[in-house]
């Protein structure tokens, strides 16, 4: 903390920290004292990247690092604060003051303990209502929001969509790991409808069952800023195959997405048929990932000869358990193959490069 402060010498400062990324994570033992006196520290250091997830960090730390964020000549632009102890109140406490911050670009505070509570009709402040919400309306500085493992619940899941729905500078969002089911369906339909600046959206490892299985089919048709979507870990294939039609007509109309994560699914061989039958057709996909989702060696022999003539298609990962030892072999080696292939078409391209560089070089001189 002190060296963040600046170099002084005989009780004089007379120089800033020459320190720009500071990463003290996954040290718990640090505790809450120490760690508001490392945020204090850092307050008016030229630090750019600072790293201070799981620490022991409290309350009294979130408290700090609001104060932080209210300074005009902060220099901080990526913050992590996750897996700490900092609660509702410190959460809302870094809320209220991100609103008016100019200078983070990426915000992490995941796994913070802050209750069911957090983000509901419950936490709302009188007439200036919910903060995170008011977060995501009135920063135009964010590009990447990380709200994992924080026990979100619906109620507060359809508070976001409706606030990210309007959001001009979030390309990555991500609330993995919460208790969100399909009540907030229909403001993520209308998130994706109406937001066209996301291209990484992490909704994996949550309830998420039919109707948000219909929204994805219906919604990937229209989106075009979706280069990420992980849905892994949900149950989509709960009510069988009644969607995987709409969810495979609407990835051949896609022409931006590039990876699709839909491990633990437990989607059945039938989504298996006929998404390799997609896979043959779409020509934007680079990375598909279907492990634990209940395929069959017929599924996988199917997936097998989509993923052997898709060109574009560099990785699909299945289970072996699920598909036998002889088919994963064989996806093993054809994916060897094309990593090859890769690799020396990057190869030439650089060699492209630096020989023009030369001529260019040579012709100057």
């Amino acid at each position: 903390g002190d060296l963040g402060r600046g170099i002084h010498r005989d009780g004089k400062k007379i120089g800033q920290s020459p320190l720009r990324i500071f990463n003290i994570g996954d040290n718990p033992k640090i505790g809450y004292q120490a760690a508001r006196f490392l945020a204090e520290g850092f307050i008016i250091s030229n630090v750019e990247k600072i790293i201070m997830s799981n620490i022991g960090a409290g309350p009294a730390m979130a408290s700090v690092v609001a104060r932080a964020l209210r300074v005009a000549t902060l220099s901080w632009r990526y913050c992590d604060i996750s897996r700490n102890l900092l609660t509702r109140v410190g959460m809302n406490e870094i809320c209220w003051s991100m609103r008016q911050n100019r200078t983070i670009r990426v915000l992490k505070f995941g796994d913070n303990d802050v209750g069911l509570r957090f983000c509901t009709a419950e936490d709302q402040l009188g007439v200036h209502g919910l903060s995170l919400p008011r977060v995501i309306r009135e920063n135009v500085t964010l590009r990447e929001l990380d709200l994992s493992h924080l026990g979100l619940c619906s109620e507060a899941a359809i508070h976001l969509f409706d606030a990210i729905a309007n959001n001009y500078t979030i390309r990555k969002f991500s609330v993995r790991s919460n208790f969100i089911d399909d009540e907030a369906s229909f403001s993520l339909s209308e998130m994706l409808r109406s937001n066209d600046i996301i291209d990484d959206l992490d909704i994996g490892d949550n309830h998420f069952s039919y109707n948000t299985c219909f929204v994805l089919a219906e919604c990937l048709e229209f989106n075009r800023s979706l280069n990420t979507l992980r849905a892994d870990k949900n149950r989509l294939g709960s009510a069988g195959t009644a969607t995987v039609e709409a969810f495979c007509s609407s990835l051949n109309m896609n022409c931006r997405l590039r990876v699709l994560i839909l491990d633990s699914n437990r989607l059945g061989p039938e989504w298996g048929m006929l998404l390799a039958d997609t896979m043959c057709r779409n020509n934007t996909l680079i990375r598909v990932s279907m492990l634990d989702n209940r395929l069959d060696i017929k599924a996988g022999g199917a997936l097998l000869r989509a993923y052997t003539h898709n060109t574009v298609l560099l990785e699909l990962a299945l289970s072996g358990d699920e598909i036998g030892s002889i088919l994963f072999a064989q996806f093993q080696e054809l994916q060897r193959k094309k990593r090859s292939v890769l690799r020396v078409e990057d190869i030439a391209k650089e060699t492209m490069v630096e020989h023009e560089l030369s001529q260019m070089l040579f012709d100057y001189y």
